[in-house]
């Protein structure tokens, strides 16, 4: 059988920075609205105003595509695709549909940047830095910055560093809710695994892992994950690197559904509504490839809005 993991050493070429800022509100602050929602899209309108130097603001240069329109998959990413940067809300609040900061506390929150992105850092930074001024909140309040750390160039090899021979146990602990699968309001004619209502299998959680894994190294790593240059060889490499994940079995859960509330659009009512479990649950028969992935992918998450917050985790491996 060919070497099915072979695409291990072309993901570790990607790589994120992680940008920690503490900070303090100078009142007491709330909001009725998931604070991961709050906090993306204030930073979005902090990117507004900045401008770059080929004449665009930052927030259109997020949103562009930086994948050429002859690419194989062009198409598939043009309508919505995995944006270069996400925030790490898990240290504000609990998940739920509004927050509470306090005057006299010190917050955390943590901005990432995702290989090629890291170009864009001072500009980032700058935004970030208009976002805390203009504040959260509703009405907003200002966010003094006390400290702000980076931590540079973390990748796969970050997480391969225990050498399992055997299957392991891997135990997640869920810090921002996660949801693999949408929920589907007419299942008559859909397969068996999207009837799951969103509950994740092992397989599910691989297979979401390692397609967003796959589409961040080939929009932000300096060579486009040009090994591979057919969908056809694209979907096969995705589905031979996840079919190990079928022999791994649930072993103990503790999960409780949560549904999040988005911040409205200007001169809107309505509101994007979000939803995913939170709680611990222990998968095993894991092979012990795929240690390096679910460890990297516990910090640039894994399913649905993870834009607004979502799917990031804590992740122990045993070996068993």
């Amino acid at each position: 059988m060919d070497n099915i993991y072979w695409l291990l050493p072309y993901l570790d070429n990607l790589s994120f920075t992680r940008i920690s800022v503490r900070f303090t509100p100078i009142s007491d602050l709330a909001q009725k609205a998931w604070i991961g929602a709050a906090v993306r899209n204030r930073f979005l309108q902090a990117a507004e105003k900045v401008m770059l130097s080929e004449g665009m603001t930052l927030r259109e240069k997020l949103d562009t595509l930086p994948l050429s329109e002859d690419h194989f998959l062009y198409n598939q990413f043009k309508g919505g695709f995995p944006k270069g940067y996400m925030f790490d809300v898990s240290r504000l609040s609990s998940a739920k549909s509004s927050f509470e900061l306090k005057a006299d506390e010190t917050y955390r929150l943590d901005l990432l940047l995702i290989g090629t992105m890291n170009s864009l850092q001072p500009q980032m930074i700058t935004a970030l830095q208009t976002m805390l001024s203009d504040g959260l909140g509703n009405p907003p309040v200002q966010l003094m910055l006390q400290e702000m750390k980076i931590e540079k160039n973390v990748s796969l090899r970050n997480f391969a560093k225990r050498n399992f021979e055997g299957p392991v146990t891997a135990e997640f602990r869920l810090r921002t809710p996660l949801s693999l699968l949408k929920p589907l309001k007419n299942t008559s004619h859909v397969s068996y695994q999207a009837k799951m209502n969103g509950f994740p299998s092992f397989y599910q959680w691989m297979n979401a892992a390692v397609n967003r894994l796959m589409a961040l190294t080939l929009l932000y790593s300096e060579d486009h994950l040009s090994v591979i240059d057919t969908r056809e060889e694209w979907e096969r490499s995705i589905e031979n690197f996840v079919f190990p994940a079928e022999d791994a079995w649930l072993t103990e859960a503790g999960l409780r559904f949560r549904k999040l509330r988005s911040t409205p659009k200007q001169g809107e009512v309505n509101v994007y509504v979000m939803s995913g479990y939170v709680g611990n649950m222990t998968y095993s028969g894991i092979s012990p490839f795929h240690v390096p992935v679910v460890g990297l992918m516990s910090q640039l998450g894994v399913g649905n809005d993870i834009n607004f917050g979502l799917g990031i985790y804590d992740v122990d491996f045993t070996e068993i």
